[in-house]
C-alpha cells in the first residue's frame, strides 16, 4: 500500500470486472437469474418451509442484480 501511496502515477489502471462481461456470458448470467425462482422454490421443498420465502427473493435479488447492472452500463457509456 506504501508503494501505491509513494507512486500514484504508476499504479495500474485495471479494468472494471463488469466492464469484462461479453454479451455471451451476460446472456449466460440472465438465464440464471432468470432460473432462481425456481431453483430456490425446488431447494426450498427439499428442505421444508423455507420453499415460499426462497420462491419470493430470488427474483428480488435477480432484479436488484439487473438494475445494478444496467446502471453500470449507462454510467459507463455516459462517461
Amino acid at each position: 500500500m506504501e508503494w501505491y501511496d509513494a507512486n500514484p502515477e504508476e499504479v495500474p489502471d485495471f479494468p472494471d470486472p463488469l466492464d469484462l462481461l461479453s454479451e455471451e456470458l451476460q446472456g449466460s448470467l440472465d438465464t440464471a437469474l432468470d432460473a432462481l425462482p425456481t431453483i430456490a422454490a425446488r431447494r426450498g421443498a427439499a428442505v421444508g418451509a423455507s420453499a415460499p420465502l426462497g420462491a419470493r427473493l430470488a427474483p428480488l435479488v435477480a432484479g436488484r442484480y439487473r438494475a445494478a447492472l444496467a446502471g453500470h452500463h449507462q454510467e459507463k457509456r455516459a462517461a
